[in-house]
């Protein structure tokens, strides 16, 4: 039997982007695999206790992610949560580097989650690639290089305070980034 796969979305305040992020790979995850991962989310500046912003809940339709919406709240991003999971996803670059300022072991598996959508792109275009035992830091270790000399890694913006467009923006961003990065998870988590 295997683990199942542990995962924590950071972004700043914890009530937006992270939860949202956190309840769609959830959902995706478990509609793709039957499995349940375990999620986790947290700000690098989050207020403690806050609920998740109601304008996310429009985007879901499952009551079950609903219901994990409802029962949100916010946290502050500490470095216990971060060895606790086995991969840590961020909104923006910055956030990137106060996670690995608290945790700097977790280099290799931190990354933003556009970042790491690119790098799924590229191991998903080129399947001949993945070998058996193939990890994810195997695998983007590959790819991490060259993607960052093509530059262009990108934020998933913040749209509180924003128009309700903002808000759909946000939600379209994160889940074509989850839609390419879960297909990589699920290669290498066998």
């Amino acid at each position: 039997m295997r683990l199942p796969i542990r995962v924590l979305f950071v972004c700043e305040g914890n009530i937006c982007r992270s939860p949202y992020a956190a309840v769609a790979f959830e959902e995706r995850w478990r509609s793709l695999t039957g499995e349940r991962p375990v999620v986790a989310s947290a700000g690098t500046r989050a207020p403690l206790g806050a609920a998740a912003h109601p304008d996310l809940e429009p985007y879901f339709r499952d009551e079950d992610s609903i219901a994990r919406l409802h029962a949100h709240r916010s946290r502050r991003l500490e470095a216990r949560q971060i060895r606790e999971h086995s991969l840590v996803i961020t909104m923006e670059g910055g956030q990137r580097e106060q996670v690995l300022d608290l945790a700097p072991a977790a280099l290799r598996r931190t990354f933003t989650l556009l970042e790491l959508a690119r790098l799924a792109e590229r191991v998903l275009a080129e399947p001949a690639e993945v070998r058996d035992g193939d990890t994810l830091t195997s695998l983007t270790g590959r790819h991490r290089l060259a993607l960052a000399a093509a530059g262009g890694e990108g934020d998933v913006a913040d749209p509180i305070g924003g128009a309700p467009s903002d808000f759909a923006r946000m939600a379209h961003d994160i889940d074509s980034a989850l839609a390419s990065t879960v297909e990589l998870l699920r290669l290498v988590h066998r």
